[in-house]
């Protein structure tokens, strides 16, 4: 897995590539969680370059969710390809997730 970082305006971007999964997942939740404990609430995540996505990334998508929420903070995702979109879909999770098809749109809907 790859990934970057960016903060701007007050939302932290994290843009995501290559596989989402129980190898990678504790990688890029190392790297977020310092962000949220230092008080940082607007996490905006691109899945413009994730192949694969599995149950682990669903948790992953999950846990921050809820550690933001405790902050009243907020997590958007976009740029999902048709295979995660239909991970997050057949989950269920569509109903707790902020989806959105541009990072444009994310970003101007905190």
């Amino acid at each position: 897995m790859e990934f970057t970082t960016e903060y701007r305006d007050q939302i932290r971007i994290v843009r995501l590539g290559g596989s989402v999964d129980s190898v990678s997942t504790p990688i890029v939740e190392s790297m977020i969680d310092p962000f949220i404990k230092k008080g940082e609430e607007k996490f905006l995540l691109s899945f413009e370059n994730v192949t694969y996505m599995s149950s682990a990334g669903l948790r992953f998508l999950l846990v921050t969710e809820k550690k933001l929420r405790q902050l009243l903070g907020k997590l958007k995702i976009c740029q999902l390809n048709e295979h995660v979109l239909e991970v997050i879909h057949i989950s269920g999770f569509d109903k707790y997730l902020h989806i959105y098809e541009t990072e444009e749109d994310a970003f101007k809907d905190f």
